[in-house]
């Protein structure tokens, strides 16, 4: 290697390993990345795979699964979760946890009972049920797993310790590529894939709770009824805040899908659904980590009232989001002419329909990462922004509808419509920065 090449190197070598004097910000945003990086491998790696074994159409289920489950789980732990990381005392962050574990238990019991209310009348009636049926059965095991590891993240986010986030991502990637993969040798369908993501899910707890269970738990025996109620009313306020938040912000992503899914064929959905699954994947390498990261530093900065602080990082990083955005841009524009040869046959109108989603990518990349609305504890102007990306985009599939626009000018426009709503999203975040400026 030539002395003139070695500044490049080492500048290479620092992407791919975590500073050794870093901030706390810098620091975890490397350990979830890589860990992200890991997880997303294997799955795109065997995506051609999976598309030759499994139809559009399940992966359209899938998505309608998904849409359903990402929905309730937005509140299932009524948000809980995302107070915890604000709790200035152990006691109080444990007995938030416990809060939030008896929401999901409520819930995850009150969806079992719906669930099997739902298949049976689909069997009384005889319906086909082709897009779910049994599956649907599913639901609670997969929301009970999800809500436990959403709360056993906000324990680890309150702790700046992300490392044990990463190998649950990382776990949960790996059993899920390796469930898929058999149940597309077993001829399975939709049924394998739904049953796939819901086991994996316990895969992904089971890494968190192997390294917080002690700790945990000797916290959770000393929990109180008083205790609790004084935690509720303390941060209930907020909780339900942003359980409003994180049900409109869910909606935003499941609505296209349940909408579409409405108007056009389970093949095109299912080309929405992988498209959509296959570039999150690798952007969200970028955009969990920085999230779990930004949510970890702010929330410390908030509680220390060093908001100056906390602009400055947040403008700075959206800046570098936008920078990012270029990469996923060149891939959506090229995909149309490489999507049937890398994916099969089957797949070869997707390309047009990731092209499509360029707007809504960009929109969750810049903007969403970043949001820390809760932390300025403005939760009600976080509602009003995601009400509108709602609406905006739920119209613009309803327009197009209506005027006969064709599925892939229709995901255009409701993506256009999520870009220019999370625009607003970054609006609202200048307009505080600047009244605590001024105050």
């Amino acid at each position: 290697m030539r002395a003139a090449d070695a500044p490049y190197v080492k500048r290479l070598a620092k992407l791919f390993r975590a500073p050794t004097n870093a901030s706390a910000f810098r620091t975890n945003f490397f350990r979830v990345a890589r860990a992200n990086l890991i997880a997303i491998a294997l799955p795109l790696l065997i995506t051609p795979v999976l598309t030759r074994l499994f139809s559009p159409d399940a992966y359209g289920a899938l998505a309608t699964f998904m849409s359903i489950y990402n929905v309730v789980l937005a509140f299932c732990t009524w948000r809980f979760d995302w107070t915890l990381p604000n709790a200035r005392t152990n006691s109080m962050a444990v007995t938030l946890f416990a809060a939030g574990a008896g929401v999901l238990t409520i819930v995850c019991v009150a969806t079992a009972v719906i669930s099997v209310l739902v298949v049976c009348r689909m069997v009384f009636e005889g319906s086909s049920a082709a897009r779910l049926g049994w599956p649907l059965l599913l639901l609670p095991v997969a929301l009970c797993g999800g809500g436990l590891r959403l709360m056993l993240t906000g324990w680890f986010v309150r702790d700046g310790d992300l490392t044990a986030v990463g190998r649950a991502t990382i776990s949960q990637s790996a059993a899920t590529s390796l469930l898929n993969l058999a149940a597309g040798l077993g001829h399975l369908e939709s049924t394998g894939l739904i049953g796939s993501t819901s086991v994996s899910v316990w895969v992904g707890l089971g890494a968190l709770a192997h390294r917080a269970w002690d700790r945990l738990c000797a916290g959770l025996r000393r929990v109180t009824w008083k205790g609790l109620r004084a935690g509720v009313r303390t941060h209930g306020r907020t909780a339900s805040w942003s359980a409003l938040t994180a049900m409109l912000n869910a909606l935003g992503f499941s609505a296209p899908i349940l909408v579409l899914g409405h108007y056009y064929s389970p093949r095109e959905v299912g080309w929405y659904a992988l498209m959509y699954r296959t570039l999150a994947a690798p952007t969200s390498v970028l955009t969990s980590a920085l999230s779990q990261s930004f949510w970890s530093v702010a929330a410390r900065y908030g509680r220390e009232g060093r908001l100056a602080e906390l602009k400055r990082l947040y403008r700075l990083t959206t800046l570098r989001l936008s920078i990012a955005c270029v990469p996923v841009a060149i891939v959506c524009l090229v995909a149309p002419s490489v999507t049937g040869l890398v994916l099969g046959d089957a797949w070869g109108g997707a390309g047009e329909v990731l092209r499509a989603m360029l707007p809504f990518f960009i929109g969750s990349i810049v903007f969403s990462p970043t949001n820390h609305l809760v932390v300025l504890d403005a939760q009600a102007l976080q509602s009003a922004a995601d009400t509108t990306r709602l609406i905006l985009v739920v119209a613009s599939i309803g327009l197009g509808t209506l005027a006969g626009a064709s599925f892939v000018t229709v995901v255009f426009l409701a993506s256009l419509s999520s870009l220019l709503a999370h625009a607003v999203l970054f609006v609202i975040h200048v307009k505080i920065h600047a009244r605590y400026e001024r105050s």
